[in-house]
């Protein structure tokens, strides 16, 4: 029996003995799996922030971005739109001032016309000979300088 007790022992020692060789294998393959898992975890959580962050900071130069080229297509626009208004107005005033110098030429010329008129010359002379208010009237009716 004492035989018997021992060797049961030395099995109960044999196996726990091989227990305590398998158990520091088995905590060194779930720590490492859990180091593993854990730098896995980590990484993943990593990639996830920097891929929301660059969505944000992409949206925002991209908003940036067509808020500037809104601004910058508004303010073009309305400097075009002033230059066309400059021009437009520039060309008005060309036209009033070529009309009015056509006027102008077509005064000179009637002017021209009527002092170089025999009615005018006959009345200027007629004034000058023997002024009296009948000469005067005909020669301002004729002669527009006068």
């Amino acid at each position: 029996m004492k035989d018997r007790y021992e060797s049961i022992r030395i099995d109960e020692e044999d196996e726990s003995w091989s227990r305590r060789q398998r158990r520091p294998r088995q905590r060194g393959v779930n720590r490492g799996l859990k180091i593993f898992l854990g730098i896995l975890l980590s990484s993943a959580t990593i990639f996830i922030f920097w891929t929301v962050a660059m969505t944000l900071f992409i949206q925002s130069a991209t908003e940036n971005l067509s808020k500037t080229t809104n601004q910058s297509f508004v303010k073009m626009q309305e400097n075009i739109l002033e230059n066309q208004r400059r021009a437009q107005e520039r060309l008005t005033n060309e036209r009033a001032e070529r009309e009015e110098a056509r006027q102008a030429q077509l005064a000179q010329a009637e002017q021209e016309r009527r002092l170089a008129s025999p009615e005018c010359r006959f009345w200027t002379l007629q004034d000058e000979q023997n002024p009296s208010e009948k000469t005067k009237a005909k020669r301002e009716k004729f002669c527009p300088v006068y």
